[in-house]
């Protein structure tokens, strides 16, 4: 949906982990596209790092128009945001990961989210194990498991609209 909007360049703030989760959707978005740039913090992030990360998306080369997060992040951003006077969809599309109803709720405007359906990916796991044991053929494919949705809110918004403050 972002490509579609106009979007090439995202950055992708997370807590600094060992999580795979980032370089697969940094190869997904290349392949699309998408200059996608992997930002880690670590847990308990200060709200000024953010800031400081915000107006170096800005400067050189080409500018994130979007910011993708886990929805954890979404108050140190929001915090960010404001601190660099950037408003949601105007300045930066802004888009998460792990949708939460809480977050909905907190956050104006609520955050465009990809949902990952964990029970429905349990349930295609625990029947390809149990494929696997009974026919004792390992599975051609175990890394198609995710379960994803899209459901747009108006956080993300074209790039003719959004040109962030930096430039």
């Amino acid at each position: 949906r972002l490509v579609a909007l106009g979007h090439r360049s995202v950055a992708f703030i997370d807590i600094d982990a060992e999580s795979f989760r980032p370089s697969h959707i940094a190869t997904a978005a290349n392949e699309v596209g998408l200059d996608f740039r992997i930002l880690r913090k670590p847990l308990g992030v200060l709200i000024d790092s953010i800031a400081d990360d915000l107006r170096q998306l800005t400067t050189g080369g080409q500018s994130a128009t979007a910011i993708a997060i886990n929805v954890g992040l979404a108050g140190p951003l929001l915090q960010a945001l404001r601190s660099v006077a950037w408003r949601i969809p105007d300045d930066v599309s802004v888009l998460a990961f792990s949708d939460s109803k809480i977050s909905d709720i907190l956050i104006e405007p609520p955050l465009s989210s990809i949902h990952t359906d964990l029970l429905a990916m349990g349930e295609r796991t625990a029947g390809i194990l149990i494929q696997w044991v009974e026919s004792n053929v390992p599975p051609a494919n175990v890394t198609d498991l995710a379960l994803t949705s899209w459901s747009e809110t108006g956080s993300i918004g074209a790039v003719s609209k959004v040109s962030t403050s930096g430039e």
